[in-house]
């Protein structure tokens, strides 16, 4: 089933006309995306949005963010020297190497900085902070937000409006040491009105890159590392991560959940429609079945190819010697 799919089996459900009007849309859509969220962010369920994905470190420089599609690290692996890179916390880092003047080729210990760094890089040293699209047509109607601390660790903020592919300079101050927001505006009803990828540089409009909001967004979230000790070199390492789940808006966007579960989504939203109209009664019956639906696809989730009902894998050979049965 794809959103429209499930859209339409929830109006039939809920009995709504086969198009509501648009507030009760709006609402059921929510309550859909809700419902996925919720599932997909229970603990057991994260196997449903694991992914891989590949990136690289920088020589001499301790510190990577990831792309943005990323939501958490479950392991990171170097598959050239058959490593796994052990997760530590920062303060065992610090505590080992203060300076971080260690250094090695292949690193083999990471701690998370942040999972939601609103820039890919703060500034290496106190600077300018500047904005621009790649798109010619992002003008006026859209203004850039940052905030952040200055030289001294004072906290300040900055806004501008877009001039297209011309950058802007945000604030007037050229001390910025960290930026811990950066966001641009949108409508009233919440949609986003750039166009371009929206690109925060340092010092000009032509310095370093600290960030990008894509089209279609309104602000920036990182995943930052610290890798330890320090690569000397160009490594690329493979992570499995949980993704980042966005809401489904288009008809043929789909859930990732397997498709004989896709009726969670909607079981789910009539609880909710049933509690915002206060029938409780419909409400409980209607959680009970959704409470049985989680099991099954916690089981689904669980059981390995080839396993019996109970999870119990059977032996392939006799623990009391060659000539008794499999099993014994």
């Amino acid at each position: 089933m794809n959103f429209a799919d499930i859209q339409n089996d929830l109006y039939r459900r809920l009995k709504f006309a086969t198009t509501p009007d648009a507030t009760v849309i709006t609402r059921l859509n929510a309550f859909i995306n809700e419902a996925h969220r919720e599932v997909l962010g229970m603990k057991g369920y994260q196997l449903l949005r694991r992914n891989q994905m590949t990136f690289a470190c920088i020589a001499n420089n301790g510190f990577v963010s990831l792309p943005e599609a990323i939501d958490r690290i479950v392991t990171i692996q170097d598959r050239v020297n058959q490593i796994l890179l052990d997760q530590v916390d920062v303060q065992e880092i610090r505590y080992n190497d203060p300076g971080l003047t260690q250094t090695t080729q292949f690193p083999y210990q990471y701690a998370v900085m942040d999972y939601a760094a609103a820039v890919a890089q703060d500034p290496s040293a106190a600077s300018q902070i500047w904005a621009k699209s790649d798109s010619a047509s992002d003008g006026s109607a859209t203004t850039v937000y940052i905030e952040g601390t200055v030289t001294g660790g004072y906290y300040q903020t900055a806004s501008h409006t877009l001039n297209g592919t011309t950058a802007v300079q945000l604030g007037a101050l050229g001390t910025w040491v960290t930026i811990t927001k950066f966001y641009i505006s949108a409508t009233a009803g919440g949609s986003v009105q750039a166009s371009g990828n929206i690109l925060l540089l340092k010092g000009s409009g032509s310095g370093t890159e600290l960030a990008r909001i894509p089209p279609g967004y309104n602000y920036a979230r990182y995943v930052r590392l610290m890798l330890w000790p320090v690569p000397s070199q160009i490594n690329t390492y493979y992570a499995d991560v949980e993704l980042h789940v966005e809401d489904m808006a288009n008809g043929g966007d789909q859930p990732l959940i397997p498709e004989d579960f896709h009726w969670l989504l909607i079981s789910r939203a009539m609880m909710a429609e049933y509690e915002y109209k206060e029938r409780l009664d419909l409400y409980s019956a209607e959680n009970a079945k959704w409470r049985n639906g989680l099991g099954d696809l916690r089981m689904y989730l669980v059981r390995r190819s080839g396993v019996a009902v109970g999870l119990q894998r059977r032996r392939r050979w006799s623990q009391l010697g060659p000539y008794y049965p499999v099993g014994s």
